[in-house]
């Protein structure tokens, strides 16, 4: 295996120059196909299934344990753009359908950066370590990484600067010069860093990031959170929409929604109330009075969600589409 780990801040040309590496730059024709609807079938891809290779890939990643964790283990529907699971989580298995595949040479781009620290260590120590899955399958492995915690491990850094390539070559030799590495201040560190050493670490690389990168890493550093709130349903998304269609044509929605309700679940304990005194000896109503009233119950359920639907479809969609719009663009600009 001829390991090979490129770094560089945010900025400096890393993913572009893995895109180009890939061919995707400039992409004038071609096709995406999708397979996106269970863990396994993402694991896979379009490949020949080998469960061998599968389990090994799995076991790699650590996502033995998330599958144990999760009610239909592999099988469990991801849902669309992963909204099932967390960063991290669908960090690991993009590597895992990386590492299935039986190429000769991997383009990981910061395949990390959704992980902890202990997480990071343990697919770190499993994938690239000598002994390990790549190395015994002598692939080529390119990694864009911001960790500088694994540097020492690797047979080969390069670092990029400005676009283009600042400095490359052994661990040993880019400590021992002036450039990016030497100023990460590694020199001396090993893999079983203790939490101040990588404090220490990761100080010494913000020190060299401009504001906009810094601002680009602290939201990377929240995205997890972000995800957690999206698989339970963040209110804020809510109070946002009903704020871009109107608080007057919202409120509107919301009772008629509720007027809805009461029709359309009243008028089943109508229906209880008409078989008993149906069943009764001597029943209180004639029929006629209970399946009009019932009608009326029915009448009221097409007529509230008549009121509910028109100001959505007519109304609110065209409104809340064109203001969300402009905050959009607001905020772009």
């Amino acid at each position: 295996m001829d390991s090979r780990l490129i770094v560089g801040p945010i900025g400096s040309g890393k993913f572009t120059l893995c895109k180009a590496i890939l061919g995707e730059i400039p992409f004038h024709q071609g096709e995406i196909t999708l397979r996106t609807r269970a863990l396994y079938e993402n694991i896979i891809g379009l490949s020949s299934v080998n469960e061998d290779r599968y389990a090994e890939v799995v076991e790699a990643t650590a996502l033995a344990f998330d599958f144990k964790t999760l009610p239909q283990g592999d099988e469990t529907n991801v849902g669309s753009d992963g909204i099932s699971l967390s960063g991290g989580q669908r960090q690991r298995i993009s590597l895992a359908r990386a590492l299935y595949l039986q190429a000769n040479l991997l383009i990981l781009d910061d395949v990390f950066s959704g992980l902890d620290a202990d997480t990071e260590e343990q697919d770190f120590r499993k994938v690239f370590s000598p002994e390990e899955l790549l190395k015994r399958r002598q692939a080529t492995v390119l990694l864009y990484t911001h960790s500088v915690r694994h540097l020492q491990a690797e047979d080969y850094v390069i670092t990029l600067g400005n676009g283009s390539v600042s400095e490359q070559g052994t661990f040993d030799a880019l400590i021992a010069g002036d450039g990016y590495v030497h100023r990460l201040g590694l020199n001396g560190l090993s893999e079983s860093e203790t939490t101040s050493e990588e404090l220490i670490i990761e100080n010494n690389v913000q020190e060299y990031l401009s504001p906009v990168d810094k601002i680009k890493r602290a939201k990377l550093a929240v995205a997890p959170n972000l995800d957690a709130s999206r698989q339970v349903g963040d209110g804020t998304v809510y109070k946002q929409y009903m704020k871009s269609m109107g608080w007057l044509l919202a409120g509107s929605a919301v009772f008629f929604a509720f007027l809805r309700g009461f029709f359309l679940h009243f008028s089943t304990i109508w229906l209880m109330y008409w078989v008993e005194d149906a069943q009764s000896q001597r029943p209180k109503h004639h029929s006629a009075y209970w399946a009009g009233i019932f009608a009326l119950f029915q009448i009221g359920v097409l007529i509230s969600l008549f009121l509910l639907g028109a100001p959505i479809w007519i109304v609110s969609i065209k409104r809340a589409g064109a203001n969300l719009h402009m905050d959009i663009l607001n905020t772009l600009v």
